[in-house]
């Protein structure tokens, strides 16, 4: 019977990332993979503890007793979740062009604790806290039933808003929300091709507040890793969304979005280059414009973001260093690189 006990907590499992999508919380099953697998972790544990001690109880007694110990506030596991940042930070933190930031992958999967000792963790290692903020209702509606404030007032509350903070996505904001995020200097970056699934963000309305906004790909799980894409995507929406019910083709000029990606996104990560100038970091791009689609143009701006893709990159210059030049890669061997990808592709 403990054994049917065990897989039954999985079938409770399965309905309850199925309410949570019922309800709103937008929950697929990748991102309650990880959630899935400690629940594994703990229930076989269970069950050779059951054995070890008969104390004719249900599995899933010796399964709620692990997870109170694993969740409670002097649990090495929770403290472990900050150490392993740690040592990430400082094995590769400013090694090269690497950057380390505590991260929370949204905050209603963190405990208070946890958003509390990352935010103190980041301040003092004087990097970035990085968090999923605002993207759908599921990661509001949360916080106003529970303390009565919207993610980032609740956050501001705590002292953890600053210019130390990257909010991800921060599509359906308040007012209020817009203003905090003005007093406080805080970091945004819009995903376009994966905000598209969830809201759009009111843009304008940060920029006008001079708030920090990148753009970004939310990983290459979501349409590639291409900000050219994104930049297309971006402009287009905004253009449905703002432009059209104000009969205002120009609400998100080329030129706004080309110094989204480039200051906006240094601006993100911490970074005082974006522009060409002299003592600026020589990060550069270089464009074929002898390719046909390129021949002619206008305003090379609007050109960039509505004609350009990555396939057009002829050169790349990182920190002074050549790192791509007519598109042959200089730094890597492509060729093994293809090579072992292939491999593994077959081995899957």
């Amino acid at each position: 019977m403990r054994y049917i006990e065990w897989a039954v907590m999985f079938v409770v499992a399965g309905l309850g990332i199925g309410l949570a999508n019922f309800v709103g919380f937008d929950v697929n099953f990748m991102d309650s993979l990880p959630g899935i697998l400690i629940l594994l972790a703990i229930s076989l544990v269970a069950v050779v503890i059951s054995k070890l001690v008969p104390l004719k109880l249900p599995i899933i007694a010796y399964c709620s007793i692990l997870g109170l110990l694993v969740a409670c506030p002097i649990s090495p596991v929770r403290e472990g979740v900050i150490e392993k940042t740690d040592i990430l930070f400082e094995r590769f933190h400013g090694k090269g062009n690497l950057k380390v930031f505590y991260s929370l992958r949204s905050l209603i999967s963190c405990s208070e604790d946890l958003i509390e000792r990352a935010a103190i963790r980041a301040r003092e290692k004087g990097t970035t806290l990085q968090a999923h903020m605002n993207e759908y209702p599921g990661e509001i509606t949360p916080f106003l039933s529970r303390f009565q404030k919207r993610p980032y007032e609740f956050l501001d509350a705590k002292g953890i808003l600053g210019p130390w903070f990257l909010g991800a996505h921060s599509l359906l904001l308040s007012e209020e929300e817009k203003d905090l995020m003005c007093d406080r200097q805080v970091r945004i970056c819009h995903c376009p091709f994966s905000n598209c699934g969830k809201a759009v963000p009111e843009t304008p309305s940060l920029l006008r507040r001079q708030i920090p906004v990148g753009i970004g790909t939310d990983g290459a799980a979501h349409g590639g890793l291409s900000l050219w894409n994104e930049m297309r995507i971006f402009r287009s929406v905004m253009n449905v969304t703002c432009g059209v019910p104000l009969a205002e083709p120009a609400i998100m000029p080329a030129k706004t979005i080309l110094d989204m990606v480039t200051k906006g996104g240094a601006a993100c990560l911490g970074e005082e280059t974006g522009t060409i100038a002299v003592g600026k970091r020589a990060d550069l791009i270089g464009i074929d414009l002898d390719a046909p689609h390129l021949w002619i143009h206008g305003v090379i701006s609007n050109t960039l973001v509505e004609s350009v893709s990555a396939e057009d990159v002829k050169n790349v210059i990182v920190g002074g260093r050549m790192l791509m030049k007519n598109r042959e890669i200089l730094t890597l061997d492509e060729e093994k690189i293809r090579r072992e990808a292939q491999a593994f592709t077959k081995g899957v």
